[in-house]
């Protein structure tokens, strides 16, 4: 069903209207792009409440919906939200939760991931871990994405090996690290 974004006002919003604007996420290619604008220009602290509820539904596309706006949001003070998606038992979820942490370059973020990498049974989440520990990844990262380049035997879905990407993130994280900060 087709909605017209345009027809919402940040200062009306209720909570009805902030479901079915997460429903609407990736509906259009600039979805997301409007309705992160309404939401911010709205009511922080009435937004964040009817997200963080949402982030609890049922319906998991919806969870991982408002959990990635909160994550556009908030920033790191999303981290909560997303450590939630990590407990979810559908992998699908948990890899949702790892794209986000790789958007919050922070200690806890990190920490995290290397929690899945090291511990989560699926070499979906695995792969994922690893992928977004090359994103945010700095030296602290190193030793763990070292032993599963050399004890990850898993793959994901699609058969790419899990100890292939995590020597592909230590490589990136030694050249970031070796290039100077741009001023």
């Amino acid at each position: 069903m087709k909605i017209d974004l345009g027809k919402f006002d940040s200062s009306k919003l209720k909570r009805d209207d902030v479901k079915i604007l997460v429903e609407r996420m990736y509906t259009t290619l600039d979805a997301n792009e409007i309705i992160r604008g309404l939401f911010a220009s709205a009511d922080r602290t009435f937004i964040v409440s009817c997200l963080g509820g949402l982030s609890e539904d049922p319906n998991l596309d919806i969870a991982c919906n408002a959990v990635e706006m909160l994550v556009s949001l908030e920033g790191t003070n999303a981290i909560h939200w997303v450590a939630k998606l990590l407990d979810n038992e559908d992998d699908l979820v948990r890899c949702a939760g790892c794209r986000l942490l790789s958007r919050l370059d922070c200690p806890e973020a990190r920490a995290y991931l290397i929690q899945c990498l090291q511990n989560d049974k699926s070499g979906n989440v695995r792969f994922n871990a690893a992928e977004s520990l090359e994103a945010i990844g700095d030296l602290s990262t190193i030793e763990v994405l070292n032993h599963a380049a050399e004890s990850d035997c898993g793959t994901d879905f699609e058969g790419r090996p899990i100890s292939e990407r995590a020597l592909r993130s230590i490589g990136t994280i030694l050249r970031r690290q070796q290039s100077p900060e741009p001023s």
